[in-house]
Formats: C-alpha cells, sequence, structure tokens
C-alpha cells in the first residue's frame, strides 16, 4: 500500500520511525512537505505568507502521489493547518485520512469530529499503522489497538496496546526528510528513549502518563548498543556536523550514560546538544558530557519560585539543587541554557525579580523566554481556570487549535497575544534576561537593588532578540541562526520556483 505523510513546518521524528516502520513490512511511503513560511509557530507574517503559499501545489502533490492512506502527524500548533489541509485534500479525493500526535491523542473526541478525519492514533503509532496499511490491502480491519474509526455514522474505540520496546524498531527513516530538504543532514536529530520519570503540568507527559497508565513501563530507555548502531550509520552515511539528542532527560541513568559517552567519544567523536534535569546532573556527569563532546546542555527551570514550581508545575526540584547544577557546569566548563516560563498563574513581577536575582547567581551561557502555552487537558488548564485567566471557552479553543501563541516570545502571535498583555509579560525582564549573560554579576546585582528593570520596560522585544544573537556570538553558537536563515532562504526560492512552475502549467 501507498501511504502519503503530510507535515508541515520541520523535521518529524514520528514520520521518521512509521516511515521506516511501514517500508520494513513492503510498504511504500512518500512525504508532501508544506514549510509554512511566516505561518509557523515561531514567525507569522501575512505578507510574506501570502507570497510563498503553497497550499494548492501541496493538495496537488498529495493527489499525484496516489495514496491508499493519507496520514497527519499532528501538534497542537499545526492543528487547524492539518484540518484546513485535510478538508481541501477530501474534496479531491476520498481516500481515508489518519491523524496521530500529540493533539489527537490528548483529544481523539474533538478530532474525530471533524468530517475530514477518518481515523485517529493514540499514542504510539508504529505498529497500528502497519496493521492498517495491511488491512487496506484485503478489507478495513476496524479493531485494530490504538486506533478510532469511523463506521456507518459511529465511532468505534479501541483500546490501547502496550508500550513498545524501543530496541525493536527499526532506525528512523531520514531519507524522508532529507530528500525534501537536503539542509536538514547538517543536524542529525535522535532520541534515545521515550518518555519522562515526571508528568509536570504543562507537558504533553502529564496527559501521556495517564493514557498509558497499566500499559508498561513509561520512561523508556533504548540499549547503548543500539543507538550507537544507528549514530555511526548515520556519521558514515549523512556526515552531520553535530548530534541533537532532544529527549525530556538525557542524562537520567548514571550507568547508561558512562557506557554511552565511552563509545561515542571513541566511535563518533562529533559535537552534540542534549536536555537534562537539574536532579540529574552533577559535577561527574557535567564533566562525562564535556569530555564525550556536548557543547550545549538545557536546563529546564521554568521559574525561581520554589513554592510555585511545586505546587502549580509539580516540579520537585529545589533552587539548591539547581545552583548546584549550574555550579557544576561551570566547573566542567560546560555552557548551559536554562529556560524561563512568563505567565504562570499567580506570577507577576515580584516572581520576575526572584527570577532576575536567581539566574544572576547561576550565570547560565543563555536564558530562553517562552510565554506559558496551553496544550489540551494538561493540569495546568485547571490552575489557570482557577486562576481567572482562561475560561471554559478558552479551554474550548485550545482544544481546537485556535487558542495557540508562537513558540518563541512576542515574534508573531496575532490576535491571541491580547491574553499576553505588557503587565503580564514584562518586557523588561524578558530583555533583561536575554542580556543577563553579557552583563556583569555587580552590574546586574545594581541593576535590581536600584530597579533600573523599570527602565527597560518599553524596549522593543527585537532588542531581546538581537541581544540573544549577540549571546550566542560570545559563545560560538551563531551558526544556529545563520542555519536558520539559510533554511528561510532555502525555503522561500524552493516555494518561489514551485509557484512559478505551477502558473507556468
Amino acid at each position: 500500500m501507498r501511504i502519503t505523510f503530510v507535515q508541515s513546518e520541520s523535521e518529524n521524528l514520528a514520520v521518521e520511525y512509521l516511515s521506516s516502520i511501514l517500508k520494513s513490512h513492503g510498504h511504500s511511503v512518500y512525504l508532501a512537505f508544506d514549510s509554512k513560511l511566516f505561518s509557523t509557530t515561531i514567525i507569522k507574517n501575512t505578507l510574506g505568507k501570502k507570497l510563498l503559499d503553497i497550499k494548492d501545489i501541496l493538495i496537488k502533490e498529495i493527489v499525484l502521489s496516489k495514496p491508499d492512506l493519507v496520514a497527519f502527524s499532528v501538534l497542537t500548533g499545526d492543528y487547524l493547518w492539518a484540518i484546513d489541509t485535510a478538508k481541501s485534500l477530501k474534496e479531491k479525493i476520498n481516500t481515508p485520512i489518519i491523524f496521530g500526535g500529540i493533539h489527537p491523542t490528548s483529544v481523539p473526541e474533538e478530532v474525530i469530529s471533524n468530517e475530514c478525519v477518518d481515523i485517529v492514533c493514540i499514542g504510539e503509532g508504529e505498529h497500528p499503522l502497519v496493521e492498517l496499511a495491511d488491512s487496506l490491502k484485503s478489507g478495513l480491519d476496524y479493531s485494530i489497538k490504538n486506533l478510532w474509526f469511523k463506521k456507518n455514522g459511529k465511532v468505534i474505540k479501541n483500546e490501547m496496546r502496550p508500550l513498545l520496546d524501543l530496541d525493536s524498531l527499526p532506525f528512523l527513516d531520514k531519507e524522508i526528510f532529507y530528500s525534501k530538504v537536503p539542509l536538514y543532514k547538517k543536524i542529525y536529530v535522535t532520541m534515545v528513549s521515550r518518555g519522562c520519570p515526571y508528568e509536570c503540568t504543562f507537558c504533553c507527559n502529564n496527559i501521556l502518563k495517564k493514557i498509558y497508565k497499566g500499559k508498561g513501563r513509561y520512561f523508556r530507555i533504548r540499549s547503548v548498543e543500539n543507538v550507537m548502531e544507528e549514530l555511526n550509520v548515520a556519521k558514515e552515511k549523512y556526515k552531520p556536523k553535530y548530534f541533537s539528542f532532544p529527549d525530556d532527560i538525557f542524562t537520567s541513568n548514571r550507568a547508561w550514560l558512562e557506557q554511552f559517552i565511552t563509545r561515542y567519544k571513541k566511535e563518533i567523536n562529533k559535537p552534540f546538544l542534549c536536555y537534562t534535569h537539574t536532579k540529574f546532573i552533577n559535577e561527574e556527569i557535567a564533566k562525562l558530557l564535556k569530555y564525550g563532546g556536548c557543547f550545549w546542555l538545557n536546563i529546564g527551570i521554568q521559574t525561581a519560585s520554589e513554592n510555585n514550581r511545586r505546587k502549580i508545575l509539580k516540579r520537585i526540584e529545589s533552587n539548591e539543587e539547581i545552583a548546584q547544577a549550574a555550579e557544576s557546569c561551570h566547573k566542567a566548563k560546560l555552557k548551559f541554557s536554562i529556560d524561563h516560563i512568563f505567565n504562570i498563574p499567580y506570577e507577576g513581577e515580584k516572581e520576575y525579580i526572584e527570577a532576575l536575582n536567581f539566574y544572576n547567581k547561576l550565570r547560565p551561557s543563555i536564558i530562553n523566554s517562552f510565554y506559558l502555552r496551553y496544550y489540551p487537558k494538561t493540569e495546568i488548564i485547571d490552575v489557570a481556570k482557577e486562576a481567572g485567566i482562561i475560561n471554559n471557552d478558552v479551554v474550548k479553543d485550545i482544544e481546537r487549535g485556535r487558542y495557540f501563541i508562537p513558540f518563541t516570545v512576542s515574534i508573531g502571535g496575532g490576535s491571541q497575544s491580547k491574553f499576553y498583555n505588557k503587565e503580564k509579560t514584562h518586557n523588561n525582564f524578558l530583555f533583561l534576561f536575554s542580556a543577563l549573560p553579557l552583563i556583569p554579576k555587580k552590574l546586574m546585582d545594581k541593576i535590581i537593588e536600584k530597579k533600573w528593570y523599570n527602565l527597560f520596560s518599553s524596549f522593543p522585544v527585537a532588542f531581546a532578540i538581537l541581544v540573544k544573537f549577540i549571546v550566542r556570538l560570545r559563545i560560538n553558537q551563531w551558526y544556529l541562526y545563520t542555519d536558520e536563515i539559510k533554511r528561510l532562504v532555502y525555503f522561500a526560492f524552493q516555494n518561489l520556483k514551485l509557484k512559478t512552475a505551477s502558473r507556468n502549467f
């Protein structure tokens, strides 16, 4: 059978896994990709979108691929795009359409209520999709676990299957994206685990843990042998400049990490970046990561208020543990960034001043600031309702993908930004968080003492972006911006070429 994946904006590991396992079972796979220039979860611009939109071309491409099944892997941020694309596609062909990913998993009732969606996959989709593709040959099997079907005006809701053994999966099918966007080859992205030991109230793990209760161990990690086999193939085949491991907590297993780093240093010896939690970083682990080639460690903190972290976010680390983790990185000369979330319920200027003081003591290489994003069915939604920040109408909009702000602070956002006014976002703190790595500790102490942070309240957000770029230059990470510019230019030329060819056809 021929399965066409429809994906937007960026490389998707889920699609790569699904494509790989489908191919291993004899099925044909195709990718229709929309870069969504100037209409992404990062940057929005009406004029740019209108000039470079390729939706009509994308629909033609999907139809010409002659699919037996069309599959969308859907995040909350691209749900409306996916529904709009599926509706347009249904006007051209009557091929079954399946939606999978975290948004359909969180709110399957909402997703399958759309006429353009025939099937919804809840949770891990590798085996369900193979079984679905197999069944399409001889007659649709409506009893496939993890899948919801429409049949005779009713929705068939099948039970969940146990969680996967990650070593049993074939390696990622990188070609499906690399053939479309060769620039992706520079960074080889893969994951060594699935899940997380924690369930922060704002995170998708908050939902997935509940869905998979009783279905096996939620947090799983691949064997070192399995991971190294994949990385050696990737190094030889694609020759990436560095590797990225976006696991929630890359350093969760000390014994695994020691074995992995020993082999990685010997066999791969390429720079890499990863993510961790402060409870899983100490001097020995920081030194190990540095030795192995880690050039950037990302640590989530979100707020400097221990009370809010514990009661609102369900994060159990103390400020003392965070400080120790930061000191461990400094001693190992390991560059690290921390994440801060604005607009956490019940937080305001008092908490932002507290954060500024705390981060000035930590002295991270970079501070990444984000707006709080409300994902469907996560516990933080109930907290926000109690705080009077959102109501039931907004909750429904969240589930329908209509209330979703850009991932990067204050770039785009349109009408949705009305929920994030200056009184709540405090652009002065956004600027100072971004500039903190450039400002000497004593001077920052003075700024806080004299309340000079109020002087920055009218600074355009663009200033914070510029300062962050300077920070990246200072730690030799300027290429992260130039790579993004290269991708932007690449997609712009590709889209213009497609639109010109379409007009001349």
